[in-house]
């Protein structure tokens, strides 16, 4: 494995690994976390070929998503881990960000929302808003986008409304928020300027001067719990380590 031939990398924020690796020779490897040696995975599906692309995984570390840069479509790529077997699913189409949600079950888009096998959720409004997965659980944000297809900016003659949903639902619109008045480029993308963390009833948004963070107070979980929604929640993460006999038990 050349580093040289390393394009990018990721791996989920609150995963014990691997870490995925990225690059055009075609190079995909996962690497064990603690020994930073390739594991031995199986590869299925089409295999990553771009010589320019991003990475970006899901929070528990088994689901990856992948867009090119320098061609078109861009594409809507995921890489599923399950055991020993990495598969790969492509979506011919272009649609910017693509960000699997914490759990990896759906995968966020600037056009729309898409399964972990990148299949479309709906339709993938090209002139809609872009989606972006909260840090943990199901709400997530759209944010109103205008777009050159590889160098996309917000609408500066529009009104710039975040707007907050929970599954399948819109919770509300947040025109409080402070919005950088460009999001995007390309060091600087959606899912890197705003961050939606329901549990601290935080949303922080780096602005375009990129000079500090701004905090602002929303309390997700309130307003859900105001808007008459019936749903279910389990808020305990799943164990990593199960024990043979041992009883599984979970609570708050």
């Amino acid at each position: 494995m050349a580093s040289a031939g390393v394009k990018a990398m990721a791996m989920g924020s609150a995963s014990r690994g691997p870490i995925y690796l990225g690059g055009g020779t075609p190079l995909e490897v996962f690497v064990d976390l603690k020994t930073l040696k390739p594991l031995a995975i199986t590869q299925a599906g089409q295999r990553l070929t771009d010589s320019a692309f991003k990475i970006r995984a899901a929070a528990n570390g088994r689901v990856f998503g992948t867009w090119a840069l320098q061609r078109s479509p861009t594409g809507v790529r995921s890489v599923v881990l399950k055991g020993n077997t990495a598969t790969s699913f492509e979506l011919h189409n272009s649609a910017g960000t693509v960000i699997p949600g914490p759990d990896g079950s759906v995968i966020y888009t600037g056009r729309g929302k898409c399964t972990q096998e990148a299949r479309p959720l709906g339709d993938l409004n090209k002139n809609g808003p872009s989606y972006l997965p909260a840090v943990h659980g199901d709400f997530f944000l759209t944010v109103p986008w205008e777009r050159p297809e590889f160098a996309p900016k917000l609408k500066p003659a529009a009104p710039q409304v975040i707007a907050l949903h929970f599954g399948e639902n819109k919770l509300a619109d947040l025109p409080q928020l402070e919005v950088p008045q460009s999001i995007g480029g390309p060091n600087m993308d959606l899912d890197k300027r705003l961050h939606l963390i329901p549990d601290a009833n935080l949303i922080i948004t780096i602005p375009s001067s990129h000079d500090r963070l701004v905090l602002q107070r929303v309390d997700a979980w309130r307003i859900l719990e105001n808007s008459g929604i019936d749903y279910l929640i389990v808020n305990s993460p799943p164990r990593g380590v199960a024990r043979k006999h041992v009883r599984l038990s979970s609570h708050r």
